[in-house]
């Protein structure tokens, strides 16, 4: 399950999105021997983010409320169940209720200030706000989470970021930094 989600990602990031989520059987993939409570946890918010990626916001939806019900309280994954919710609301179009979970990660990412995780939370944050219609306050979180991420965040994140970032501002420099 592991391989195939690597691959989903790996896929996705060369542009390959026809059967990115092919490989896993979707109603069964958390189903096997060993995966439980946090690690299952992860495996579901994994899947989410390729879920989302491929505008399956509802399939998304699902797999965070699947990771939350494996997830122990005091958890900082909870954090992140946040985080993925507000994203796959946003792929929903449904950036009211993105936004206030995007906007209350932020600090819970941000171990230390430095988190990849807080730069992606900013960037939901943006893309809510974007879909709101306050450019000001996108452009503000946008350029918050490209700092973060590029100093270590996933190359997908970093890229989809940069491209927000050039909608937001029709700087072409963006454009060519992805």
């Amino acid at each position: 399950v592991r391989a195939e989600i690597v691959m989903g990602f790996a896929a996705l990031a060369v542009g390959e999105t026809g059967s990115v989520l092919s490989g896993l059987p979707q109603t069964s993939y958390c189903a096997f021997a060993g995966a439980e409570g946090h690690w299952l946890a992860r495996l579901h918010l994994l899947v989410s983010r390729l879920q989302t990626a491929h505008g399956k916001a509802t399939e998304a939806l699902a797999s965070v409320r699947a990771a939350r019900a494996t997830i122990p309280n005091d958890h900082c994954l909870r954090a992140l169940a946040d985080l993925r919710t507000a994203e796959a609301l946003n792929a929903a179009k449904a950036p009211s209720s993105a936004l206030p979970l995007a906007l209350d990660a932020i600090p819970r990412m941000a171990l230390g200030g430095g988190s990849h995780y807080a730069g992606a939370a900013h960037v939901a944050a943006a893309q809510g706000l974007h879909q709101l219609g306050d450019g000001r306050r996108a452009r503000e979180h946008c350029e918050a989470g490209l700092e973060r991420l590029r100093r270590g965040g996933m190359v997908l994140d970093l890229s989809r970021a940069l491209r927000l970032a050039a909608r937001l501002t029709g700087d072409a420099r963006y454009v060519g930094e992805q």
